[in-house]
């Protein structure tokens, strides 16, 4: 996760990662956090949808959930050949 998160900062999302305490994950950090180890441990190529218990478009915006999934996938990629 934390390569993953790294990457995601570096594109323009680190200050929405962090909660304003700057330790604890925001919203968007946590989405992060589970699609990572959504497409980790369920070893899918899919789409970290997660339904009506993470709505994409309520706190996460459909394009701030594209930059995160594009970490993944790009980081994942690398190191798991996805």
């Amino acid at each position: 996760v934390g390569s993953i998160w790294s990457l995601a900062s570096s594109e323009g999302m680190e200050n929405d990662l962090y909660q304003r305490d700057g330790s604890h994950p925001s919203i968007k950090g946590s989405f992060l956090a589970a699609c990572t180890l959504y497409r980790v441990l369920a070893i899918r190529q899919t789409k970290c949808n997660f339904g009506p218990r993470f709505p994409v478009g309520s706190v996460l915006s459909p394009v701030e959930a594209d930059v995160i999934e594009r970490a993944v996938v790009r980081t994942l990629g690398a190191k798991n050949g996805f």
